[in-house]
């Protein structure tokens, strides 16, 4: 049989090699060597006494100072690690304290809530007529938006003439005396402080005050004396016929424009049909801004028709210009009738059949089509007009009352609220961040918007 050159060699005891045992070769420790005793004899007179005396250890080998060094170094080596141990459990405890200080912060600095919502709407077709009173506080009311203008244009003039006029403006009245109503005759006198006297030129009644607001009403006053000196700015005035009476110190009247037109001498003479051109283009760009100012005096939202108004035009005396040339002058007054959106879409609702004591607003009221009867006039007390045309009614709700009854609010809380609020037919809700689970206590946490 061939030899195996892999073949265990045995020893002579017949142990497999692998059966040796293995030097240790771990160290050990070096022993000291014991500490040497003699004995010490001592004599007391007859007495001989023999006493063990313990000697210094011998000084220690190059071995065992090695050893001794080996241990101070791993003793040395030890609390080192404990230092290790322990910081490395002050940065795990700093993460975590930082991770809890993230999520506080998280959830109190960035907490908010968005809601969309899906409100009730309905079609409808309008074909009705409608009276609106001015400032009512039931059924559907008006705003009256009242604005004067001036235009002038310069003309050459064909000739001169002597002429004499009187000053003119407008005046606010006010009855801050009690809350009945005060009539004022025609050519009620009013003074200014200088003593320049103007009168009314038709009789007014000034309605009485309500509670502490004085009634007012306005009035054109024409100057008491032709002449230029009555060509003042904005002044308060009194009633002279009141002096002696309590009512004195209650009724009084403010310039709403400046007198002007007073004037004694010789003017300018226009040649009739320069002056008729000259009417023309002021009337026009008098038409151009009285409807862009009373559109920029309407509060946003206001529902306004672009023939939903009147606008009235009175000569003023003419002015000289440069040599040879007149200043013909014209005031324009604007009276539009301006609808609150929600009064008008509750009007609109009723008319239809859609109303349910909610409010309501129209979402495109330009589509309907608005038509003034005989006779309207948004200075007077009331107005006639006529709808037509199709319109979607959308109902409204209040919401800033929405945001105070979900503030803080759980999200399981949300149907019920919404209960209260059935012009609301959808909600989605999104609160951040996401592990909170109810509504920010902050008013400005909470965005509403409206979906289609």
């Amino acid at each position: 049989m061939p030899r195996n050159s892999f073949q265990d060699i045995v020893p002579p005891d017949r142990r497999s090699i692998r059966n040796v045992p293995l030097k240790d070769i771990r160290p050990r420790a070096v022993e000291r060597p014991a500490p040497r005793t003699e004995p010490v004899v001592e004599q007391d007179g007859d007495m001989v006494i023999v006493r063990k005396k313990v000697e210094r250890r011998p000084e220690p080998s190059e071995a065992i100072r090695e050893w001794e060094h080996a241990q101070e170094e791993v003793s040395k080596k030890k609390p080192r690690s404990r230092r290790r141990g322990s910081s490395a459990k002050r940065v795990f405890a700093g993460i975590v304290t930082l991770v809890i200080v993230a999520a506080v912060l998280l959830s109190t600095v960035f907490h908010g809530a968005a809601m969309a919502v899906t409100v009730k709407t309905a079609d409808v077709t309008v074909a009705n007529d409608f009276t609106a009173k001015k400032e009512a506080a039931t059924g559907l009311a008006f705003l009256p938006v009242i604005i004067k203008d001036t235009a002038g244009q310069t003309v050459k003039a064909n000739g001169e003439k002597q002429v004499s006029t009187r000053a003119s403006g407008t005046i606010v009245i006010y009855n801050n005396y009690s809350s009945a109503s005060q009539r004022l005759i025609k050519n009620t006198r009013f003074e200014t402080p200088e003593g320049l006297v103007y009168r009314i030129s038709d009789s007014v009644t000034v309605p009485g005050k309500s509670g502490s607001k004085p009634g007012s009403i306005e009035a054109v006053v024409m100057a008491d004396e032709p002449g230029d000196k009555y060509n003042v700015g904005l002044k308060d005035l009194t009633i002279p016929g009141f002096k002696g009476d309590p009512r004195y110190q209650g009724f009084y009247a403010r310039s709403k424009t400046p007198f002007a037109g007073g004037f004694v001498g010789t003017q300018k003479v226009v040649a009739d049909a320069d002056r008729a051109k000259a009417k023309q283009a002021n009337e026009a760009a008098l038409t151009t801004s009285l409807l862009e100012k009373a559109k920029a005096a309407m509060a946003p939202g206001a529902v306004f028709y672009d023939n939903a108004y009147v606008i009235s035009f009175k000569d003023l005396p003419d002015e000289s210009a440069d040599s040879g040339s007149a200043l013909i002058k014209e005031e324009g007054t604007i009276s539009a009738a301006v609808f609150e959106p929600h009064a008008f879409g509750q009007a609109i609702a009723a008319a239809t059949g859609k109303n349910d004591g909610s409010a309501t607003i129209i979402q495109e009221p330009a589509d309907l089509v608005f038509t003034p009867k005989s006779g309207f006039d948004p200075s007077s007390d009331s107005i006639s007009f006529s709808l037509k045309g199709p319109a979607t009614l959308e109902w409204t709700y209040d919401e800033l009352a929405l945001k105070t009854a979900l503030k803080g609010q759980s999200r399981a809380a949300v149907s019920t609220i919404l209960s209260n609020y059935p012009m609301i037919e959808k909600a989605d809700i999104s609160i951040r961040p996401f592990w909170r689970r109810s509504f920010p206590t902050s008013l400005s946490s909470i965005d509403i918007t409206k979906t289609p």
